[in-house]
């Protein structure tokens, strides 16, 4: 994919930890990565969790604009969200509490033009 490799690690190192810290106790960690046309997708999900995150919803905290609330993993997000759109990509995010949380990441396969 099209993207710096220290920072992409970081990206999924983000999602990743977000992902895990929101799923209780029998839930699962779902991580599918697959082409599609000039793409990659990625999907990260949990079945269990979701935010009812202190200070707004999830999408409003990782892309609205101004200073957020919220915890250290926001933040952090909140700066894969850049690389992610420096990158020419894409993400999305949905989460709902007590049924769980998913993220929709797009990265070109090579350098966009």
């Amino acid at each position: 994919v099209y993207a710096m490799p220290g920072f992409l690690r970081r990206v999924f190192e983000y999602i990743l930890v977000v992902m895990v810290k929101d799923t209780r106790q029998r839930g699962r960690v779902v991580v599918i990565a697959r082409e599609e046309d000039e793409w990659v997708r990625f999907d990260f999900s949990n079945s269990s969790g979701g935010f009812g995150t202190p200070g707004g919803k999830l999408q409003e905290q990782l892309f609205g604009d101004g200073e957020s609330p919220g915890s250290i993993e926001i933040k952090k997000l909140r700066e894969a969200v850049e690389w992610i759109k420096t990158w020419g990509g894409i993400i999305s995010v949905d989460s709902d509490l007590g049924k769980g949380t998913h993220f929709t990441l797009l990265l070109a396969m090579c350098e966009p033009h």
